[in-house]
């Protein structure tokens, strides 16, 4: 399974700049940068954030659910090896976004993008709880939202790997977090998402589950042909035609539903299906700038506020009032966001998290995981 889910590395290194290059390009800086919004608005990344949650539910069910369940992995052994993968962007990020932002204060620029900036909302981003329901709205290095609803569903994901005895037990849980998730999302989009039961936690919930789910489905599917593949491809070109000619909008309450719905159930599984066994597209995924985009994922994705946040400061406190509005600035960022992700996984992140793992790496003993499992 490992060799198979290789491909996927190159997949969350174009999806993590997807989303850092079109879809917080468009909403932080310049929504109306006619580059970014076409087809609905399905390509500036927004559906992209359930694919990451996707993807975690199934590696941690390839790699970790049979450990936790025989015990060879206790609950402090794999929340530490959560803490030393996740703390050092996360922490980093927020620190550095704060002294930004004490920045801008003291250069009268104002705030950028997200205003609760203030010490309770420092707090809550601390303790990695700033999603449930104690905030008041997005704050400081807002995206790592996504960190906050990860971390709860990791917490889940071993409590029912503990716990239960079967794989039917199992499967029936996880389908039972799913409908939770479902009326999460369904009753509360967008609208009160700042409350202690809200839509974020609903998206993680349907999409990692579903992704532990399609663990099993893949394992099946692995089995099949070149009908298979036919079939699976003929499915996908048919619903991507039916939501793109349908006209399905991500702005409508109705139409985000069944776009989630959609991509989480079908399209995305199918991808990964097609990633993983189509020899044309795992050779194009394995290629080392990709693998690369992959290992630096995760990074490219948290830093990427930062850098629209130091570059707007820049920009006004260097009085050059330069317009967002142009290829060139957009393409400068984007480079920006790619080579300051790289120095700092390479002279940052990667230096902190071996130095975390000395101290507690019983869980990582005579392991050999690619960058996606240890994501």
């Amino acid at each position: 399974m490992s060799d198979r889910l290789r491909p996927l590395d190159g997949v969350r290194g174009i999806a993590a700049l997807i989303i850092a290059c079109f879809l917080h390009w468009h909403d932080n800086i310049n929504p109306n940068f006619v580059l970014l919004r076409f087809w609905n608005g399905y390509l500036d990344g927004r559906i992209l954030v359930e694919f990451f949650f996707l993807i975690s539910g199934l590696t941690f069910t390839a790699f970790y659910m049979k450990r936790i369940a025989n015990s060879e992995v206790s609950f402090s052994d794999f929340i530490y090896s959560r803490f030393v993968r996740l703390a050092p962007l996360y922490y980093g990020t927020l620190f550095y976004v704060t002294f930004m932002l004490i920045l801008r204060k003291i250069f009268s620029v104002g705030t950028f993008t997200y205003q609760y900036n203030d010490v309770h909302h420092f707090v809550l981003n601390l303790l990695m709880i700033q999603n449930y329901g104690l905030q008041t709205d997005a704050n400081f290095n807002a995206i790592s939202w996504t960190v906050c609803i990860e971390v709860l569903m990791y917490i889940v994901f071993f409590v029912i790997c503990k716990m239960t005895k079967t794989k039917h037990t199992y499967f029936a849980i996880c389908w039972g977090l799913i409908i939770v998730g479902y009326t999460l999302e369904k009753s509360d989009w967008k609208g009160s998402t700042f409350t202690l039961v809200n839509a974020n936690i609903g998206r993680g919930m349907i999409a990692f589950f579903f992704g532990s789910l399609l663990y099993f489905l893949l394992l099946k599917a692995y089995q099949g042909g070149i009908r298979l593949k036919l079939i699976m491809f003929s499915i996908l070109l048919i619903v991507v035609l039916i939501y793109y000619f349908g006209g399905v909008d991500v702005w409508s309450h109705g139409d985000w539903w069944y776009m989630l719905s959609g991509f989480v159930f079908i399209i995305y599984p199918i991808m990964i299906y097609l990633i993983t066994t189509v020899k044309l597209i795992r050779c194009f995924l394995l290629l080392k700038p990709l693998q690369y985009l992959g290992k630096i994922s995760f990074t490219i994705y948290m830093c990427h506020y930062p850098v629209q946040l130091t570059m707007d400061f820049i920009n006004k406190v260097s009085k050059i009032n330069g317009s967002y509005d142009n290829y060139f600035i957009w393409g400068l960022y984007c480079i920006c966001v790619v080579a300051i992700s790289s120095i700092i996984n390479a002279f940052y992140e990667k230096p902190l998290i071996n130095w975390l793992r000395k101290y507690k790496d019983k869980i990582w003993k005579d392991e050999k995981l690619s960058n996606l499992e240890k994501f």
